[in-house]
């Protein structure tokens, strides 16, 4: 079962509480929280800070490391790499002959691209576009020629 963070340390905090025998308003006071935030805490509904849970795990003599055992992150999709690339070769495949050269051409969009993205930062758009650096600036200006 994949729970989110805060679910996860939500139940833990409410499990070991419970087993330590200490009640809501307690263990509030002793980790310095209000005990309507606490419950959220315990409900799920609330994502404390780092710094909030260490309070609490510290409260319940544990560790935030002890609190999560068990928690996920939500997954990315996986994608299909072949398939993208296949699109992508399909795309510029079926560009206009006008292009001229279409692998330059999507290069080239491929680069304007990533420098809109990175806001112009050169460094920042080779390394989303998996180049050198100098390799970038090279194709940056061979797409300033055209």
């Amino acid at each position: 079962m994949n729970r989110s963070i805060s679910a996860t340390a939500g139940g833990r905090i409410q499990q070991l509480r419970v087993e330590q025998g200490l009640s809501l308003r307690r263990l509030a006071r002793l980790a310095g929280v209000q005990v309507s935030a606490l419950e959220r805490i315990e409900q799920g509904q609330a994502r404390p800070s780092i710094a909030l849970l260490d309070d609490i795990a510290r409260a319940l003599e544990t560790s935030v490391l002890e609190l999560m055992k068990g928690a996920q992150t939500p997954r990315k999709k996986a994608i299909d790499t072949k398939a993208v690339l296949e699109r992508i070769a399909r795309e510029i495949v079926e560009l206009p002959e006008a292009l001229g050269d279409k692998l330059e051409a999507a290069e080239g969009a491929a680069v304007r691209r990533a420098m809109h993205v990175c806001a112009g930062n050169q460094s920042a758009a080779a390394r989303l576009l998996g180049l050198e650096r100098k390799a970038l600036v090279r194709r940056v200006a061979k797409t300033r020629g055209r």
